[in-house]
Formats: C-alpha cells, sequence, structure tokens
C-alpha cells in the first residue's frame, strides 16, 4: 500500500537569510516521493526572495520571519503549492496555485521562478524590498 501523502510530509531543506532590517527563515516541505521536486523548489524560492528582498541564507532558525513553503501535489506536467508566513501572533497563506504545462513532458525548471514570485506576492509576507542601486 503507498504512504498516504498526507501523513508522508517531511521537511527537506531549511535554510534562513537575514537583512539589516530583520531576519527571515526558510523551509519546503512535500509529499513522500516528491523530494527532488521540493528540493528544486526550495532552491528556487531563496533566489526569489533573495533576488526580491535581499536576503541571503545564513543558519539561524530563531528569524523573527517564517516562510514555509508546502508543495501540496506534484506530477511530472503539474504541481500545486502553497506559500506561508509567520512572524510573533501574525500570519498568512497564500492559495493553493497549480503549474501546469501541455506542451513538454515534465515542467521547465524556466517556469518555477515565475510561479513561486506569484506565491510570494500573493502572500506578501513581512519582508523588507531589496535595495537594489539605480539605473
Amino acid at each position: 500500500m503507498p504512504p498516504d501523502l498526507r501523513t508522508g510530509i517531511l521537511t527537506l531543506w531549511v535554510a534562513t537569510a537575514a537583512t539589516a532590517g530583520g531576519q527571515a527563515s526558510l523551509s519546503c516541505e512535500g509529499p513522500a516521493g516528491a523530494e527532488d521536486m521540493v528540493e528544486q523548489l526550495c532552491r528556487t524560492l531563496e533566489e526569489v526572495v533573495r533576488d526580491r528582498h535581499g536576503l541571503d541564507p545564513l543558519g539561524d532558525e530563531a528569524a523573527p520571519v517564517a516562510l514555509r513553503l508546502r508543495l501540496v501535489a506534484s506530477r511530472p506536467t503539474a504541481l500545486s503549492a502553497q506559500l506561508h508566513w509567520s512572524s510573533g501572533d501574525a500570519g498568512g497563506e497564500s492559495p493553493v496555485l497549480d503549474l501546469t504545462v501541455e506542451d513538454s513532458d515534465a515542467i521547465p525548471a524556466s517556469a518555477l521562478p515565475g510561479f513561486l514570485r506569484s506565491l510570494v506576492e500573493l502572500v506578501d509576507p513581512p519582508l523588507p524590498p531589496a535595495n537594489r542601486p539605480s539605473e
């Protein structure tokens, strides 16, 4: 009998990030058997948060803002995910978003940053904007 996906959730990877204005932790989890996709999504989410908020991984799990990506379902051509944030007594979560491709046998890695940016924008965690030099 295959493991129940609801009980087969496992946390794969935790990264933390810091800025001059505070810190944020990042964790990712998903159903058993989807570890590779969870790891890929987590790495990409870290890049998205770094690009948008200027956060770099540190290693302090006691950060004041916690982001948690939950991969709800994963198939070669479709995935569903949700992003949660918490800070003290406050928190929020995005709706579950779906990403589906019809013209390929697998979701291309190039589709993941836009998908994850949408999740971050929907949940709008209390993170500072990136300090970017003016062009």
